[in-house]
């Protein structure tokens, strides 16, 4: 049965089409339709057919023999330039007079003998000359021995080597062949070379993929042969189960070498015009490479072509890949060799005639730094494949110098599983370097010299300081894990870290390179606290470094610093407010003020802080600790100061002393005086020194009035449910509009005052005298004389309406209250006055008042209900009463009753008036 193929009613023809791609069905055949415009001649199908048609043999080949993986002959050769011998594979070039060493290491059983031809070839255009092709007879012992020497001719630009069997006029044949078609060897040359340098790339990724034990880190060493020899890799491998990962990237090996911008493939001058973009069409199919037209793919398509057409009657051309390993060329062929007619030819491609151009490398990362006594040492390198995949770079080593001159060189290696260059023995003692250098890639590149790349380099030094950030050492706590990062001059030579504890315990501790610094994993979950230390052992140095590291007990957080534009004052907030010794900002010291109060510590500077500005704040703690803080500067606080005060008292028998006592139930006017214009928002808050009394004045509720741009009067009056309660010290403080509270000033003392009904005295100028009244308890001490040394305290417990309090020695009676004890105040006694009363026939008649001395006293009550007392039946008068009868006490059972005293006038209420402390009164 016929294949399938493409077919065209109009032109009458059809095209079987093979699958390229490796992997498929052997000679499988694809049916592949091809839809053609009406319009379409049979031009486009015939330019079509031309295409397909130099695919063909790529088809076939890259299932028989594209990987090339015969074993062939082994050739020597090693090339003598200058009175220089180098091995093949230290040669990327021949040139005018190299003196070619070629010896075919053929068994010594070899039953075929094999015509060595080595030729010259000079173009494409220029056949070479009958004297530019050697022969040599393999089978013969001195050749066989000892192999031959050919020197490279003048104007030669490239180089054969043939193997043909042994036939009658074969030299000839051969000759002919290359001077009829001398443009197909010159590509078959030139196409040899690259094809083999790209497969000794290819090779060495495959070798190091196969070696791979260890699966964990496959990913890992493919991405770096990759990276160093510029092979393409399929990511989608790293998605398969661990053990399939190896063969998935070894599959379609073919396509994965890339270009290295050094052997560059020929494949892409094949075709031009429609033909060559109808190649590149197919080769983006999956069946011609999946898109992966890579250089190695573009000279299999080359020489695929190239040795179809050289076929003849008398001999067939095959291929045949040169690995070179020292001086030996480790052949690798397409195709079996035929000893039939045609018989086989093996074709070997030697250097191009051509002047070199050393390859071009860099670092992989410019500003990477490097220890150089690290013993897995590797400067990363990218940008030249054959450099790891060849012995063509050779004698390489790390020169280093110092700025005296002296010298040294480090030799080192081109490793690409390791992915750049790395030494090949002991590093030699450094210590008359700097600690840090820089240090650049010497060696060959062939017969030439070669300059690699440059690499910033540390040594090891016993002088190295290294040092723990503050913020961060205050971080080192005993019960948590903790992270630090270490710096120094020179940090990459760190070979091991180690943590002794303050027991002396030393365990190892993880730790990497991180930016520049050494990045620390401290374990202190069950780490006590004490001086302990980081032991940091580098590489080269017999002994490691100690670096103090305190652990400490608590972990402390400080949120933050606040201070006022203009104050003295600020607060600081977080824990282990009571292990802060000193603050650090605004160039000013700032101390603790006191305990802290709720996370919150008020510190203190002697001088006012002038920049309204944000900044960093540094907190010292006791313990050694340093922190740093955000500190915030806020917006000047209001600034206030009393200018004058009045009070409007109510009626009471009580004359209070002090200007700053303020009866709850009296009227309070204040005026303020501010730093800056009172603004319509702005407010005034007073408060009792307990909390429990806060009002807040304003100018909308009617608590202050503007007097001037910065004076306001403010009105206080404490409502009555309120007044029954409140007492003792009273502030008052300015709050912005923005919330900015000014300092707490005072204002006055907050007094209950008792209600006073009145004071009767007996007629025994021994006995005491009784005060009535309501709310005794609110006074703590009365006494009969300033100075308190005959006073009577009166218990908090008194819930009587009257007690007995000291007879007084002139008209006052003093007394303290409990709301203000340290002030003294008075109750002013009466003069005596003349009482009436009738006789037994109900006659008035006068009595003196002062019959019984001039006690007897009574005052007049407060505003509303006297107080009733035992010792008055009648009830006392108020103040606007006619006088009152004190009747005599009654006499014990066992006594007799004394004359009744003289009955005395009440003392008159007092209605005192408003005063003021800036001005009459109001």
């Amino acid at each position: 049965m016929s294949p399938p193929g493409l077919s065209c009613g109009q032109c009458g023809f059809s095209i079987p089409v093979f699958p390229a791609q490796v992997g498929l069905a052997r000679r499988e055949i694809y049916h592949v339709t091809m839809p053609v415009p009406q319009r379409s001649t049979c031009r486009f199908l015939r330019l079509f057919l031309c295409a397909v048609t130099l695919l063909l043999p790529f088809s076939l080949h890259a299932e028989d023999g594209a990987s090339f993986d015969l074993l062939g002959p082994q050739v020597e050769v090693n090339v003598t330039r200058g009175g220089r011998t180098l091995p093949i594979g230290q040669v990327p070039n021949l040139l005018a007079g190299d003196r070619i060493w070629v010896h075919p290491a053929l068994p010594d059983n070899q039953q075929a003998k094999y015509l060595m031809v080595v030729a010259f070839l000079r173009g494409a255009t220029n056949p070479p000359p009958d004297n530019w092709f050697t022969k040599a007879e393999t089978w013969n012992k001195p050749i066989h021995a000892e192999g031959i020497v050919v020197t490279v001719p003048d104007g030669a630009q490239q180089a054969l080597i043939f193997l043909a069997p042994q036939t009658g006029g074969d030299f000839n044949t051969l000759r002919n062949a290359v001077q009829g078609k001398p443009g197909a060897f010159v590509r078959a040359a030139v196409d040899l070379q690259l094809f083999s340098l790209n497969r000794a790339r290819l090779e060495k990724y495959l070798a190091a993929i196969r070696a791979e034990q260890d699966p964990k880190t496959l990913q890992k060493d493919a991405t770096t042969l990759a990276r160093s020899l510029s092979i393409k890799v399929d990511e989608s491998c790293f998605t398969r189960p661990v053990l399939q990962q190896a063969s998935c990237l070894m599959q379609k090996s073919d396509q994965l070498v890339l270009d290295d911008g050094y052997s560059q493939s020929k494949a892409v001058n094949l075709m031009s015009g429609a033909g060559g973009d109808l190649l590149g069409a197919i080769s983006s199919t999956s069946m011609a490479g999946g898109g992966a037209y890579s250089p190695y793919v573009g000279v299999v398509v080359d020489l695929a072509r190239l040795m179809e057409n050289l076929h003849t009657a008398k001999y067939q051309y095959i291929s045949a890949l040169a690995l070179p390993q020292g001086d030996q060329l480790h052949l690798r062929l397409n195709l079996p060799p035929s000893f039939h007619k045609p018989q086989s030819v093996i074709v070997i491609g030697l250097p191009a005639v051509q002047q070199v151009e050393p390859p071009i490398m860099r670092p992989v990362n410019p500003e990477a730094v490097s220890c150089a006594q690290a013993p897995h040492l590797t400067l990363a390198a990218e940008g030249a494949p054959l450099v790891f995949s060849s012995e063509l770079a050779h004698n390489l080593h790390l020169h280093v110098e110092d700025s005296k001159g002296h010298t040294a060189d480090i030799p080192v290696t081109a490793n690409a599983l390791q992915g750049g260059f790395t030494p090949t023995g002991n590093v030699p003692e450094l210590d008359w370097l700097p600690p840090s250098f820089s240090a650049r890639i010497h060696g060959e590149w062939g017969f030439d010299t070669f300059t690699g790349p440059e690499y910033k380099l540390e040594r090891s030094d016993e002088g190295i300081k290294w040092a723990i950030p503050p913020e961060q050492q205050s971080e080192v706590i005993a019960g948590h894990d903790s992270k630090l990062h270490l710096q120094a001059a020179n940090s990459v030579c760190v070979e091991q870290i180690g943590f002794r504890s303050a027991k002396g315990e030393v365990s190892k501790v993880e730790w990497k390179q991180a930016s520049g610094k050494v990045e620390v994993e401290l374990p202190l979950s069950k780490a006590p606290a004490g001086e302990s230390a980081l032991q940091i052992k580098q590489f080269g140095l017999p002994r490691p470094l100690e670096v103090p590291l305190h652990v400490y007990q608590e972990d402390c957080k400080l949120t933050g610093f606040q201070v006022h534009s203009g104050d003295s004052d600020g607060t600081l907030k977080g824990s282990c407010l009571d292990e802060v010794d000193v603050l650090d900002a605004y160039g000013l010291h700032f101390h603790p003020k006191g305990a802290p109060v709720k996370d919150v510590l008020s510190l203190h500077t002697d001088s006012e802080v002038k920049a309204a500005r944000d900044t960093t704040a540094r907190v010292s703690l006791k313990d050694g600790r340093v922190f740093e803080v955000h500190a915030t500067a806020l917006a000047a606080r209001p600034r206030v100061q009393l200018i004058g005060k009045s009070i409007e008292l109510s009626a009471s028998p009580i004359h209070l002393s002090g200007d700053d006592d303020l009866p709850a139930d009296a009227r309070l006017q204040f005026r303020i005086k501010s730093d800056l214009p009172f603004a319509r928002a702005e407010k005034i808050e007073v408060q009792s020194a307990d909390g429990f009394y806060r009002e807040e004045l304003k100018l909308e509720n009617g608590g202050l009035m503007r007097q001037s741009a910065h004076t306001v009067v403010a009105t206080l009056a404490i409502p009555k449910g309120i007044a029954e309660s409140s007492f003792g010290a009273l502030h008052f403080r300015a709050v912005s509009p923005e919330g900015f509270e000014g300092d707490w000033q005072p204002l006055a003392t907050l007094v209950r005052l008792p209600q006073i009904g009145d004071v009767r005295c007996p007629a025994a100028k021994d006995a005491p005298c009784t005060l009535t009244g309501n709310n005794l308890f609110l006074i703590q001490a009365v006494s009969p004389d300033a100075d308190f040394q005959h006073s009577q305290s009166i218990s908090e417990s008194l819930m009587n309406s009257s007690l007995d309090v000291p007879r007084p020695r002139g008209k006052v009676l003093y007394l303290r209250l409990r709301d203000d004890p340290s002030e003294i105040h008075t109750i002013e006694m009466p003069s005596p006055k003349t009482a009436a009363r009738k006789d037994d026939k109900g006659r008035e008649a006068k009595t003196d008042a002062a019959a019984g001395g001039n006690d007897g006293v009574k005052t007049a009550p407060a505003q509303g209900d006297p107080a009733k007392s035992d010792a008055a039946p009648g009830g006392s008068t108020s103040p606007s009463s006619a006088p009152a009868v004190a009747p005599a006490p009654q006499p014990a059972p066992d006594k007799a009753a004394p004359a009744a005293p003289a009955e005395q006038s009440p003392a008159p209420a007092q209605t005192a008036p408003a005063t003021s402390t800036d001005g009459a009164p109001k």
